[in-house]
């Protein structure tokens, strides 16, 4: 059974940094008279500073001082033999060193300390941000539930400054002798960003970076005790498994700022080079660029202050306004040459043509692109405002367009003498 491990982006500390996070789940048989349980094994490396008050970058290049643990040490992997029983508390591995132990509550270490051969006392301070977890159960019938992770063992590496730390958490089967779990997801937080009693509001800021997650199987017992990689998930099961993400109530935070927003958009709107080229040449995909525009829609819908997902601020349009200038300047920036001085003629005749629906039509007709249409319409709708006398030759050139287009009869896709079809619509 492979499980789908969702990775949300948020909580990352920026004091102990986290290497790479494994979600290893395997369902274990209870008692005859006990639901079968799945087990859920999350493994986190983290590596900390030359004293050991708190992790950051490795040391710089060079051969390890000390000691280091191997992989085949019991306490590396939490699926050996035995080791799905309940012990009597986390185990801890630690090369060429005596007397380590957890320092803090039993529930709640705060540190590894040992005796060093030379007969010093050391210790390194675990991570504050521990792993929280979220199961969706297959039935999806209103059972997800959180799961409460506490530390299995912990492998401490003196030579690389680094230690692996495995959190174990239980989750009961809802029928005995399926395993109902679907998906989980996971992320990283400290106590002090859990402690909101409600459950939906402690996992808001994860769910809402979903669209921007990790995705992959979770390993099965068989395969981490032969230490191999489940097998990966496809280009159409990572999509999948993205756009299920889409439906939570809050939009992702942006990442990017303002004027990189109306710059990229700007770009795109020119339609000069393909799509992809351009986002490429930003360091985006598609789906990436897809999920920065609902997080600028909804930052653009918004007051300054106003929580994200509260609907439109129409009383505060500063940060509409800020973008409206930014992309009016990369608009311009773009502008090519010559291209002021296509006649009054032809930007009437594209008016008369979107009047008749099918705007990307009535531009592919004059040869202009979303972009250069943009300027026009600007230069154009500033020039009638403060020049009546233009305003007034408009007029006239847009009579004459109508009636040419007109003459060149209904529109692809509609039947002679219903116009665009809206009248029988509206009749029926």
């Amino acid at each position: 059974m492979h499980l789908i491990v969702a990775h949300a982006p948020r909580h990352r500390p920026r004091d102990l940094r986290l290497e790479r996070t494994v979600a290893r789940v395997a369902v274990v048989p209870g008692a005859r008279t006990a639901p079968l349980t799945v087990t859920v094994f999350v493994k986190s490396s983290w590596s900390w500073t030359v004293d050991g008050s708190s992790a950051g970058a490795r040391p710089p290049g060079g051969a390890p001082s000390g000691p280091s643990i191997l992989a085949s040490s019991p306490a590396v992997s939490p699926w050996v033999k035995g080791d799905l029983e309940e012990g009597n508390g986390p185990a801890i591995a630690l090369g060429g060193a005596r007397e380590a132990r957890l320092v803090g509550e039993p529930a709640r270490p705060v540190a590894v300390q040992w005796q060093s051969p030379e007969g010093l006392l050391e210790s390194v301070e675990l991570p504050a941000s521990r792993p929280r977890l979220f199961v969706v159960t297959a039935q999806r019938i209103g059972d997800d539930r959180e799961l409460e992770a506490r530390l299995h063992c912990a492998t401490v590496d003196r030579g690389r400054r680094t230690i692996d730390l495995v959190h174990r958490a239980e989750a009961p089967v809802l029928h005995p002798g399926a395993a109902d779990v679907d998906s989980l997801v996971l992320a990283f937080a400290t106590d002090e960003e859990w402690q909101d009693e409600i459950r939906e509001a402690r996992w808001s800021p994860s769910f809402r970076e979903l669209p921007r997650g990790h995705f992959e199987r979770a390993s099965t017992r068989e395969e981490a005790e032969a230490q191999t990689d489940p097998p990966p998930l496809s280009d159409a099961e990572v999509a999948m498994a993205r756009y299920s993400t889409w439906g939570y109530e809050l939009p992702p935070s942006p990442t990017m700022t303002l004027a990189r927003f109306a710059r990229i958009q700007a770009e795109l709107a020119e339609e000069r080079e393909p799509r992809e080229k351009v986002l490429e040449r930003h360091g985006l995909t598609e789906y990436e660029w897809s999920v920065e525009e609902v997080a600028g829609a909804d930052l653009l819908g918004r007051a300054p202050g106003e929580e994200p997902g509260e609907g439109h601020a129409d009383d505060d349009p500063s940060m509409a306004e800020s973008y409206a200038e930014l992309f009016a300047k990369e608009q311009a920036r773009l502008e090519a040459p010559g291209e002021a001085q296509r006649p009054l003629e032809s930007y009437a005749r594209i008016v008369a043509r979107m009047e008749r629906g099918d705007p990307r039509r009535a531009l592919n007709e004059e040869g202009i692109g979303l972009g250069a249409w943009m300027r026009l319409e600007r230069r154009m709708m500033s020039r009638q405002e403060g020049d009546p006398a233009f305003a007034a030759a408009f007029e006239r050139a847009l009579e004459v367009a109508r009636a040419d287009v007109a003459a060149e009869g209904p529109p692809p896709g509609v039947a002679p003498g219903d116009d665009d079809g809206e009248d029988d619509e509206e009749g029926a």
